[in-house]
């Protein structure tokens, strides 16, 4: 009879499965909850070169041990629910893990409470260098006063010793690992310390994300699939309900999220748990109570490919899925599902709500955050209706775009109204402006108390004043330089205080941002240049009004042609530092004259005319030798993806933008190299081709303009690039 053996080799085969230290730490963290323990300590001393594990599990009996060392073998069923927890462990990997750090190991344990034990000791080599690892021998010795749990020793190699150090020196390595487990909402404990040379980390030091920037959060929202309600909080108030629909039985979920409207360097206070391997803030994704160390699932930049202005991806907090399907597997490194119909669900379902949260946040996000929704802070009227006008009249003053105009509590005290809403307030302040008495009245009928005009009573309005105006010419001018002397007051074309009286155009002031200009007299100019002037004028009323123009001093000569950053543009400048288009560019003239019409009036020339410039981009490359293995052909849209897509690919290339453009590798890579934005761009130009406005609106012209110029930008810089 012939026995079966196996070389110890496939041990080491099998190790493979565990591509990272975190992850060996995490199937380690993973055996000691599966333990029913409630404290694990993780202790590392790099200058020892030792790593030890100990927990205050259930320890390990005789027959468990045999278990162990039954490799790849587990008792254990995953994601089964037992006494309070879900099972984590089902592959048997707990053994391997271990060799991931050292190859000699020492393992000490005591079953539940007694004070009697087990100790024994492996070294790796003499497993992966056996013909045959069933005839190793493995000595356990019993031993006594240890306590309940187990302890492993790990001696580690150099070379371990050094990696371990570089994954820990990832900011989020140490928060993912003291946070590897998410007991919230369960009656349960389970506290991991990290002792890293000395310094101690502890997962009790919770992050919560409602404590995170307050003053900064636009909205919490939660659902539960049990109720199958997305809820939206503001201030700690709910400000939306909707019902979304949850239709599996195999799974349930539970979301706590917290979209943020965060100003410059705001990013820096979130803590780096709440950021994924492109430093973008991310959402926490827990499956039955456990990390998921995935960034796709959750993608909070989804809406840059459905509708980029609904982009809110400025979220954090927690996804909780729970399910115990045998269905639901991932890879090695428990970063991704295998696909299957449970997981494809899962993943579908957190696709579609992502899309819905994003939205609606959007779609209701304006004014939250610093709650400026009145037109006017101040009013003056001619009378004093404030006593006798009704709450509900002054709802007039709210912003009309406010998504909750209609929820706000008015309430009117003497002279001033308040508007309150999510434990939020601002105030409207009335100014009464008394009338002058008749002279044919006696001195009765002066009494303001006793009078009311006959008017007010007829209309019972309040008389509000209007906003300051300041009207340019033009908003964005040419000169050619040495031209001599400008007046900067001569561009004004309109310029009204608040009681609609024309402003004397010597009191508005002009400001340049980089020459210094005496009363409104911009000095002759000799070379090339762009400056930048502010009109502003402080109304007594309404307070300070303001308007931009920027004015290019140009050379006539100067073959170049620069973008216009008019806000009226088609195609305007994205990068806003006088960026110029090459004279190889075929599609220079046709920008020029594009930006050259005025929108309302030429839209159906626009709409016809935008195609023709990825079409000319596409052209300029084909017939440039360096780009020839490109392949172009008549599909346009397949052409621009794989330009895009050799872009991404150079990074010399992506250097030389970079140095020409200060755009920045972030704003490249949203931006600029987005082939399937791209895609979607061409068609929607298709259509405008040939249906014109009747498919392409003025706003939609404005937004496919904006990705033609990023577009613009990048060929011109393929064509300069050496």
């Amino acid at each position: 009879m012939a026995k079966m053996r196996i070389s110890g080799n496939i041990v080491d085969e099998l190790s493979e499965k565990i591509p990272t230290y975190l992850v060996a730490i995490n199937e380690l963290i993973k055996n000691a909850f599966d333990a029913k323990a409630n404290n694990i300590k993780i202790k590392f001393d790099s200058k020892k070169k030792t790593l030890s594990i100990s927990d205050d599990g259930k320890g390990m009996t005789a027959n468990d041990i045999e278990t162990l060392l039954h490799i790849s073998k587990s008792n254990k069923e995953y994601a089964k629910f037992v006494d309070g927890r879900y099972i984590q462990g089902s592959k048997g990997l707990g053994f391997l893990s271990v060799f991931k750090f050292g190859e000699s190991v020492a393992w000490k344990t005591s079953n539940n409470n007694s004070n009697k034990g087990y100790e024994f000791k492996i070294n790796y080599k003499d497993i992966i260098e056996s013909e045959s690892i069933e005839d190793i021998d493995i000595p356990i010795l019993e031993i006594e006063d240890i306590s309940r749990g187990t302890l492993i020793d790990i001696c580690m190699t150099k070379e371990s010793v050094l990696l371990f150090k570089e994954e820990l020196e990832n900011p989020q390595t140490i928060p993912r690992l003291l946070h590897s487990f998410n007991l919230e909402n369960f009656n349960d404990s389970f506290s991991i310390i990290l002792e890293i040379d000395g310094v101690k980390y502890h997962s009790n030091e919770s992050i919560n994300s409602h404590s995170i920037l307050p003053e900064r959060q636009l909205f919490n929202v939660k659902y539960n699939s049990n109720n199958s309600k997305v809820v939206f909080y503001h201030n700690n108030v709910k400000a939306m309900e909707y019902d979304f629909t949850f239709s599996y039985d195999d799974f349930s979920m539970d979301l706590d999220l917290m979209i943020f409207s965060l100003k410059a360097y705001d990013k820096k206070k979130i803590n780096s748990l709440f950021y994924d391997n492109r430093n973008e803030l991310t959402p926490l994704v827990y499956i039955n109570t456990n990390l998921f160390n995935n960034y796709t699932l959750f993608d909070t930049n989804i809406m840059q490919k459905i509708k980029y202005s609904s982009i809110m991806n400025q979220i954090i907090g927690n996804i909780n899925i729970f399910s115990s399907n045998q269905d639901l597997t991932f890879n090695s490194d428990r970063t991704q599902f295998v696909q299957n119909k449970l997981t494809t669900n899962i993943s579908k379902f957190i696709e579609n709500i992502n899309i819905f949260i994003q939205e609606k946040a959007s779609d209701h996000k304006k004014y939250l955050i610093d709650f400026n929704i009145l037109t006017n802070n101040k009013i003056v009227t001619d009378y004093n209706y404030i006593k006798k006008m009704e709450s509900e009249k002054f709802r007039d003053y709210i912003k009309p775009d406010f998504s909750f105009k209609e929820q706000v509590n008015i309430l009117c005290k003497d002279n001033i109204v308040a508007f309150s809403l999510f434990n939020k307030n601002t105030e409207l302040e009335v100014e009464i402006k008394k009338s002058e008495p008749s002279n044919n009245t006696s001195e009765s009928e002066n009494d303001d108390s006793n009078v009311v005009d006959d008017s007010a009573k007829k209309t019972n309005e309040v008389v509000e004043p209007k906003e300051a105006v300041i009207i340019l010419k033009n908003e964005h001018v040419k000169i050619k330089i040495n031209s001599g002397q400008v007046n900067l007051r001569s561009f004004i074309k309109i310029a009204t205080d608040s009681n609609g009286n024309n402003i004397n155009i010597g009191l508005i002031n002009a400001k340049c941002k980089f020459i210094n200009c005496t009363n409104g007299i911009l000095p002759s100019q000799t070379k090339p240049f762009r400056e930048y002037i502010t009109y502003s004028y402080d109304d007594p009323i309404t307070g300070k009004v303001s308007k931009s123009l920027i004015i290019d001093f140009i050379d006539s000569f100067n073959p170049n042609f620069e973008f216009t950053e008019s806000v009226d543009a088609i195609i305007p400048n994205p990068i806003k530092n006088g960026y110029t288009l090459d004279e190889d560019t075929s599609f220079k003239e046709l920008v020029q004259q594009i930006n050259s019409l005025k929108p309302n009036d030429y839209s159906c020339l626009i709409a016809c005319s935008i195609r023709s410039i990825f079409e000319l981009g596409a052209s300029d490359l084909y017939s440039t030798a360096k780009y020839k293995e490109i392949i172009f052909d008549r599909n346009l849209p397949e052409t621009i993806y794989r330009i895009i897509n050799y872009a991404q690919s150079n990074k010399q290339l992506l250097q030389y933008i970079d140095n020409n453009t200060k755009l920045g590798y972030t704003s490249l890579k949203d931006n600029v190299l987005l082939p399937e934005q791209y895609k979607e761009a061409i068609f929607i130009a298709h259509k405008g081709a040939h249906k014109s406005t009747k498919f392409l609106s003025l706003s939609e012209l404005k937004s496919l303009g904006s990705k033609v110029s990023y577009f613009i930008i990048l060929i011109n810089e393929m064509l300069k690039f050496k």
